[in-house]
């Protein structure tokens, strides 16, 4: 599980977060993305749906524009289920917003 930034967090502007899983592409289901906000697995967010390409699933969290509210901890966990083997493997991985704000001269 990776989380890459794009675009400034710069409070005013557009920024993402790009939750992106790579997995075995033989999977009988893609993985579960989901995108909580808070500490210790806080609350989850509705966004927009995972896409797969091949092994590779994304799921984007987009402010736009960015509010100095949305500060804080972001968290995707990710969930796959591997029905022939019972078992659902998890992993997560979290990053912190830091809003920046542009003072008006």
């Amino acid at each position: 599980v990776e989380i890459t930034p794009e675009g400034p967090s710069t409070a005013g502007f557009e920024h993402t977060l790009i939750c992106r899983v790579t997995s075995a592409e033989n999977l009988v289901s893609s993985p579960d993305v989901v995108w909580m906000n808070g500490l210790d697995s806080g609350d989850a967010i509705t966004v927009g749906q995972a896409v797969t390409e091949g092994s590779v699933t994304t799921r984007n969290l987009t402010f736009n524009p960015l509010r100095t509210s949305h500060g804080g901890m972001y968290t995707c966990m990710v969930a796959i289920n591997i029905p022939a083997a019972s078992v659902a493997v998890m992993n997560d991985a979290s990053t912190t917003v830091n809003v920046q704000i542009v003072p008006i001269t």
